[in-house]
């Protein structure tokens, strides 16, 4: 989790820094990050661009972060 907020707050650059809900932070601890920092950092990314909200919920995370779908 520590990287994964220092990643936030380097890309949300004026905006304040989002926070990561308890259901992003399970998706985030039960992934197995085959593509390691570079994957979180990317992740990261994604949800502060695609976020517009100061709470970043697992569905602004990639899909594959969420597990199988139904």
């Amino acid at each position: 989790m520590p990287l994964a907020r220092e990643f936030l707050q380097a890309f949300s650059f004026d905006r304040p820094t989002p926070t990561l809900t308890p259901r992003a932070q399970r998706a985030l601890v039960a992934y197995p990050w085959p593509g390691n920092i570079r994957e979180l950092r990317n992740a990261m990314q994604r949800a502060v661009v695609l976020s517009h909200s100061a709470d970043l919920d697992a569905d602004a995370l990639p899909p594959k972060l969420l597990g199988p779908g139904p």
